[in-house]
């Protein structure tokens, strides 16, 4: 993978572990420089959703739309200034990128892997890896893991299925451990709430099977 910096290739490879002796701050800018324009982040959630409805939801378009690409994107649909990442949004920026890996496997004119579904993948779990989920859990990061098993699985290759179980039964395990208090609307709204606390308590026998 050339076209990723050393530093975010070697927090790719150690996830999700965090790498402690990288220069977080230049990390964070680094990630940021890589998102795409917002027309063709828009084009890649459309060709994700597309692909995961037909196998696992554990995240809704309006969630993307309304709590995530804010967070990355300027009122005039521009990636933010890469300075402005902050640690506390990683998770949500890896969610954002697992995402798109997902989407531009889904491109139907070009077989997977694609060069830019690798690109995202390996940015998804640089982001998950530079800050501590064995530390910060998060809705975000749960629904990363296991987006990262769709993508596995859409990917291909030897041993996909067994990465993709193994990263899908992970986020379940990080999803029954984080507490989602209906009080903090702006991070989770109620319904969406509602619907994943429902999803987790259905899948619990799942992460079971799993591990």
């Amino acid at each position: 993978m050339t076209l990723l910096p050393l530093e975010l290739l070697q927090a790719s490879e150690l996830f999700p572990f965090p790498p402690s002796y990288l220069s977080t701050g230049a990390s964070y800018s680094s990630l940021a420089s890589f998102l795409p324009s917002y027309e063709h982040v828009i084009e890649l959630m459309d060709s994700c959703f597309a692909c995961i409805t037909c196998f696992v939801y554990p995240i809704e378009y309006a969630q993307v739309k309304e709590e995530i690409l804010p967070l990355f994107y300027d009122s005039a649909y521009s990636p933010i200034d890469p300075s402005l990442i902050r640690e506390a949004d990683l998770h949500s920026l890896g969610l954002l990128f697992t995402l798109c890996s997902i989407g531009a496997t889904g491109n139907v004119d070009e077989p997977a892997p694609t060069v830019e579904s690798d690109l995202f993948a390996h940015l998804a779990r640089a982001a998950l890896g530079l800050r501590n989920i064995f530390e910060y859990g998060s809705l975000p990061a749960a629904q990363a893991f296991l987006n990262l098993g769709s993508y596995s699985l859409a990917r291909g290759g030897f041993g996909s299925d067994l990465l993709a179980w193994t990263l899908m039964g992970f986020g379940l395990m990080i999803a029954t451990s984080v507490s989602f208090p209906l009080a903090s609307s702006k991070v989770v709204s109620h319904s969406f709430f509602l619907d994943w606390s429902t999803w987790v308590n259905k899948s619990n026998f799942l992460a079971i099977l799993v591990y």
